[in-house]
This record gives C-alpha cells, sequence and structure tokens, in this order.
C-alpha cells in the first residue's frame, strides 16, 4: 500500500493533477445530480441529412412525452413559495396605499 505523501512533499504538477481530477469528479457529480433532477438533457449529434430529406418528415423527438414528475417535496416547496409571493404582492398594494393616504391627509 502506498503511503500518502503531504502536500508539500508533492509537486506542482502532481498537485494540479489532483486539482483536475477533483474538479472532474466534482462536475461529475453535480451533472449526474442535474440529470436525475431533470435539468440537463443529454443531446446525440444529429445526423447530416439532405435538405430535402428533412423537410417531408416531421421528427419523432418533435412528440410530447410524459412530463417528468416532481417530488411531492417539491412541490409542496413551490406552492409555499407561491404562497409567499402573493403575500407580499398584497403587502405591497397595502403599503402603496397607505402612502397615498398618508399623503392625501398631509395636503
Amino acid at each position: 500500500m502506498a503511503r500518502r505523501r503531504s502536500v508539500e512533499e508533492l509537486t506542482t504538477e502532481e498537485l494540479r493533477h489532483l486539482l483536475v481530477e477533483k474538479r472532474r469528479a466534482e462536475r461529475t457529480r453535480r451533472l449526474d445530480y442535474f440529470r436525475r433532477s431533470g435539468r440537463v438533457v443529454l443531446v446525440e449529434p444529429q445526423p447530416l441529412n439532405s435538405a430535402f430529406e428533412a423537410v417531408g418528415s416531421p421528427l419523432e423527438d418533435d412528440i410530447p412525452t410524459e412530463p417528468s414528475r416532481r417530488s411531492s417535496r417539491r412541490r409542496t416547496f413551490d406552492s409555499l413559495l407561491l404562497v409567499l409571493e402573493a403575500i407580499a404582492v398584497i403587502r405591497l398594494f397595502f403599503v402603496v396605499f397607505n402612502d397615498f393616504s398618508l399623503m392625501r391627509s398631509l395636503i
């Protein structure tokens, strides 16, 4: 088993290599999470067809598929945010109305 060397014993190239590996692993982990949550779509390159072949037929990819289902936790959180936004708008109207009332009473 190889002994782990301390940071001071590593060369700059070895440190750079370790940093690149760490960033690559983090990026892969993040992309996997995005794929699972539906925020990243894998794009495959389209074959080059002549312009006449593509005009006459609809693409199979244009057919809508079943939308991805959100988790109940996410839907609950989205609903809570919607309620908070509605309350914020109502409070904004209240503040504006009171401001106009105050200005009217001062005049």
